[in-house]
């Protein structure tokens, strides 16, 4: 049976929605498409695992994304990567000290009642069900992102043993967890999520004596990366792939990548490695596109670092991938400049908190979102150093929070789910023409939710409880759903052509 029946089809169009042609012209992504989120509400968008909330409309537009970018683009801008981020002390910490030893967490740090290790569980459960290779990325366990998380007994930023000790735990569960399920365990680790933006400072103490200098916390952050590569090399037969760096819109956007070049530096010269992948997020170049608003491509954060990167590796080294872990038109995005240039565009909604800055440009403006998902589907070739240097791309949140309580709004799909942006239409195979003349894309709204959603706690959507599910050998259901789209007051789905085929109780989607 399919997941979904001509009941809710007819449900469509008894609310006379449109049905439209599939066929387009569609622009096609310059390296492999990936899709970035939290760890909490992710797992449901890309399968429904028991627990997951059965209102929920966000898997059905996740799947129906794959289908369309399969059917309009030959699958290249359908995801085939997705990554989540779980705090450092997730399963185990350590002491201070080098060489200090390590130990399980007494009070393991949880998301709403929720414990992080079953997120991340879930997470490398629906990914690998969905056919998508996972990402990890290790975070600071107090981000303001994730409210109530981490264990108060451990530090925000760890020591560099403590860190070896939470990467290794990490590791060590997920492959256990994998091994009992039956799936590949996640192979590909981004060792630490914005440490410039996480504040990481030199209490870390990297060095046997300590004596790493005061205020050097970029360079402290790199020995993360060390921690995480001589775990590898030492307890996991240097079978992961470690990404480096992982600098955050602000970095990427300095004109002077002082917070990159002091990490990037230390890292390669002074402690002596040198990654096969690099990460960064460059939010702003797709901002920018939205500010020129004339559908020319914006690149100028991707160039930079990108050549920087480039140029650490001296000949005869090869050369390193760099992937974009993070990237979306960002309509929160208070950044006022772009390289060093004050730009940005006046909010007519006057709801929205000072500054306004580059998101302006896209709030409300599906013309705008339309050429920052064009941009994010060139950023590869326009922004690499040299051809192929750039290998993925992330696109960062797929479903919106509604009334964007984090300051945060870089969804592919509006608040409530309620419509697919613009940006939605022009990722999954639509041209940016067609996609401002399609009006289910082209909706003039803006960050601010318009639907009434609450929050809520669902049970498991089969009523059983979290040892029901342990007994029967499942999946830790998700036991608390703190996310907006958890429940709705608009219930509605746009299906083409394509979808009607596709989620017809005849169409069996093939795993």
């Amino acid at each position: 049976m399919g997941r979904f029946s001509w009941g809710i089809v007819a449900l469509v169009v008894a609310l006379g929605l449109a049905v439209v042609p599939t066929a387009a012209r569609a622009q096609t992504a310059t390296a492999g498409v990936g899709l970035s989120d939290g760890a909490a509400g992710i797992p449901c968008t890309l399968y429904p695992l028991p627990g997951c909330p059965a209102a929920s409309l966000s898997h059905a537009m996740f799947d129906r994304y794959q289908a369309l970018a399969s059917d309009q683009t030959g699958g290249a801008n359908a995801f085939r990567y997705v990554r989540a981020g779980i705090p450092w002390d997730t399963v185990s910490t350590g002491g201070r000290a080098i060489g200090d030893g390590c130990a399980s967490e007494r009070h393991p740090p949880s998301y709403y009642g929720t414990p992080w290790l079953a997120l991340a569980e879930n997470y490398v459960l629906a990914a690998r069900l969905a056919g998508l290779d996972p990402l990890i990325s290790i975070t600071t366990n107090s981000a303001a992102r994730y409210p109530g998380n981490g264990n108060p007994h451990d530090p925000a930023n760890p020591t560099a043993n403590q860190y070896y000790c939470g990467f290794k735990g990490i590791v060590s569960a997920l492959d256990s967890f994998a091994a009992r399920q039956g799936i590949a365990p996640p192979t590909e680790y981004e060792t630490y999520d914005e440490p410039d933006g996480a504040q990481v400072n030199n209490t870390c103490n990297p060095t046997p004596r300590g004596d790493l200098p005061p205020h050097h916390a970029d360079q402290c952050a790199a020995w993360y990366y060390y921690e995480a590569d001589a775990a590898n090399r030492t307890r996991f037969g240097h079978h992961l792939t470690l990404v480096a760096l992982a600098a955050d819109g602000d970095s990427a956007n300095d004109p002077h990548l002082v917070a990159v070049k002091a990490y990037a530096t230390y890292l390669t010269k002074t402690i002596g490695l040198y990654p096969a992948v690099w990460s960064f997020h460059p939010y702003e170049d797709l901002s920018a596109a939205a500010y020129l608003n004339n559908g020319r491509m914006a690149h100028g954060d991707t160039s930079l670092l990108s050549a920087y990167i480039a140029s650490l590796y001296p000949p005869g080294r090869s050369q390193a991938s760099i992937w974009l872990t993070e990237a979306a038109a960002q309509i929160t995005d208070p950044v006022p400049t772009y390289l060093g240039i004050p730009e940005g565009c006046n909010d007519p909604v006057v709801l929205d908190p000072l500054p306004y800055g580059l998101g302006s440009c896209l709030d409300g403006n599906p013309r705008a979102q339309a050429y920052a998902a064009s941009d994010f589907l060139d950023l590869a070739r326009s922004g690499s150093a040299f051809p192929g240097q750039i290998t993925r791309v992330y696109w960062h949140q797929f479903d919106s929070l509604a009334g964007h309580p984090t300051t945060w709004d870089s969804g592919l799909v509006s608040p409530g789910d309620a419509y697919e942006r613009a940006s939605y239409c022009v990722l999954s195979g639509e041209s940016v023409a067609r996609a401002l003349n399609d009006p289910a894309c082209n909706r003039v709204a803006g960050a601010e939710a318009t639907e009434d959603v609450t929050r809520r706690y669902p049970e498991p959507a089969d009523g059983s409880t979290d040892v029901d599910v342990k007994a029967r050998g499942l999946p830790p259901a998700i036991g608390a759903c703190p996310e907006p789209w958890c429940s709705y007051s608009l219930i509605r789905l746009r299906l083409t052509g394509l979808g009607l085929n596709y989620y017809s109780s005849d169409s069996q989607p093939s795993r």
